[in-house]
């Protein structure tokens, strides 16, 4: 299995993201639903030839935030990109349904779904935790890796030099903003409205160039479709707990 890392800054990668209009994406090939025991797995399927798993960072963002790296990877190959469960249009009526267990399954199903012997996956922030995951448990599932601005064997050491680097590139307004939507009245008189306002502070403090923030913050309206708050709260415990496993077989 080869590993190619490639580092950036930018929330979930979304550096990459550029605004991408329907007539400039290609067709999607047929299938875009998997029946799966407690959910409808959505993905996109776009493109012809070797395919790759794309994973967007999150967790709770949907795949639409990678369109246009999956119009870019269509060129040349296949590019797939589910809603991650717990995001998107993959939201099973039981939150308690959405574990990483069940997400890497998620990707299992979907790779002999497609009939694809072996895959590359790519993965950006949360993706590419996902797809260090999902190589281990499926090792023979998966050709190569590809990260982008990815996070690391373990949440929490990714998530403070990440706090702090952000910290550091915030205005004093998107400060405010931040505060203001963590408080505990704000969480309580509408949990999704604080979750994406909190969120949509601290995406430009994550881009070099702050113009190319603006696509990445159109992503996140209210509504769970467009971000939800809790797949973080249920799948990020779940990775933090394998982290020192990770962390042993990686030395």
């Amino acid at each position: 299995m080869r590993m190619l890392r490639l580092l950036f800054l930018g929330w979930a990668g979304l550096a990459v993201v550029t605004v991408c209009r329907p007539s400039d994406l290609p067709t999607p090939n047929s299938g875009t639903d998997l029946l799966r025991p407690d959910l409808m797995l959505h993905y996109t399927d776009r493109g012809q030839g070797e395919p790759v798993l794309l994973l967007m960072g999150g967790p709770g963002v949907p795949g639409a935030g990678l369109e246009s790296v999956a119009t870019m990877i269509a060129k040349t190959a296949r590019a797939i990109v589910p809603d991650q469960r717990g995001s998107g249009r993959s939201i099973p009526a039981d939150p308690a349904a959405i574990t990483l267990d069940a997400t890497l399954a998620d990707f299992e199903a979907l790779r002999m779904e497609l009939g694809f012997e072996r895959w590359t996956v790519w993965g950006c922030s949360w993706g590419g935790m996902l797809a260090l995951d999902y190589a281990a448990k499926f090792p023979g599932s998966v050709k190569a890796i590809i990260l982008v601005g990815s996070g690391g064997t373990s949440w929490s050491r990714y998530r403070s030099v990440f706090a702090d680097n952000m910290e550091v590139r915030m205005t004093a307004e998107e400060r405010t903003a931040r505060d203001t939507s963590s408080q505990p009245d704000a969480k309580a008189r509408d949990p999704q409205l604080a979750a994406v306002e909190n969120t949509r502070a601290r995406i430009p403090s994550q881009f070099y160039d702050r113009t190319k923030a603006v696509p990445a913050l159109a992503l996140f309206q209210p509504g769970r479709e467009h971000y939800n708050p809790q797949a973080a709260a249920l799948l990020i415990p779940a990775f933090e707990a394998g982290a020192p496993t990770r962390e042993a077989a990686s030395t």
